[in-house]
């Protein structure tokens, strides 16, 4: 196994999922490391987000993680030898009102990522754009839409739902053009 200051966003994403996993942890990656896997570093996050799929205790979390070198530094835990970190965002995993129903186990060497699918990581980017207008999460979307061949009509009923479909039609109309550029 490489060191954690050797390991991509990725590598280190499936250390901490199976090491999470050895712990009897139930979680799921999701935000922008997610981009990240998707588009091949396209787009490049720092932070892994895992979510809980039920309430967490922070100290025994705390507590195993320092096994492998991370400490808590304010809502973080950093790891003296990578400038990746790790955030616990509140449960329950969802996109939007939508809980999350599935989860790709993303093979990377012997690990794997317990992460959201593509359509559900874009749904996660397209939160960020639909309720805070974050433009640069728009762009996120499109690459991991483009990246893994997926069509904006596949989150279209989720949009609808979600009450934003004049934002999904800004979506649909900036991943056609990136898409034939």
């Amino acid at each position: 196994m490489k060191k954690i200051k050797d390991m991509n966003i990725a590598e280190l994403a499936g250390y901490i999922s199976d090491y999470l996993e050895s712990k009897n942890y139930s979680f799921i990656l999701s935000g922008g490391s997610c981009v990240s896997i998707y588009t091949d570093n396209k787009y490049q996050s720092y932070d892994l987000d895992f979510i809980a799929r039920n309430t967490i205790d922070h100290k025994k979390i705390e507590a195993d993680l320092a096994e492998i070198g991370f400490s808590k530094d304010g809502k973080y835990y950093k790891h003296p030898d990578t400038d990746y970190f790790i955030e616990f965002p509140a449960p329950p995993p969802a996109v939007g009102n939508e809980p999350i129903r599935t989860v790709n186990h993303y093979k990377i060497g012997e690990a794997t990522i317990r992460m959201l699918t593509p359509e559900d990581c874009i749904k996660d980017r397209l939160c960020a754009f639909f309720y805070w207008d974050d433009k640069p999460a728009l762009q996120q979307a499109i690459m991991v839409a483009i990246d893994c061949n997926i069509k904006p009509e596949a989150v279209k009923e989720w949009a609808q739902k979600e009450g934003e479909t004049e934002k999904f039609d800004i979506f649909k109309k900036e991943y056609k053009l990136k898409k034939n550029a």
